[in-house]
């Protein structure tokens, strides 16, 4: 199973805290390195590196939102090895 880098950016109308205790719940479970990049109402950008089908996976669970909150879009970018994330599920609420 092939290893990448992806940036991902998650936008809709939620509340800050609750979509970052989702992604971290999902990074742990996924066992995916993470790094966060930009935190703003409505916005996250994480950088995330690991097996290419559980990136997938993550993708599909921020698609699904926090609770009582609506995902408007999420957008993914690969990234250089060299951008690759720091330590898995580094993310902090």
């Amino acid at each position: 199973m092939a290893e990448r880098a992806t940036r991902l950016t998650v936008t809709g109308r939620m509340e800050t805290e609750a979509c970052l205790a989702l992604m971290q719940h999902f990074l742990r479970r996924l066992d995916l390195k993470s790094r966060i990049l930009s935190v703003t109402p409505g916005r996250v950008t994480v950088d995330v590196q690991g097996n290419e089908n559980l990136i997938d996976m993550f993708e599909m669970a921020c698609w699904l939102g926090p609770e009582n909150g609506r995902v408007d879009d999420v957008q993914l970018a690969p990234l250089h090895a060299q951008s690759c994330p720091g330590p898995q599920g580094s993310i902090s609420v």
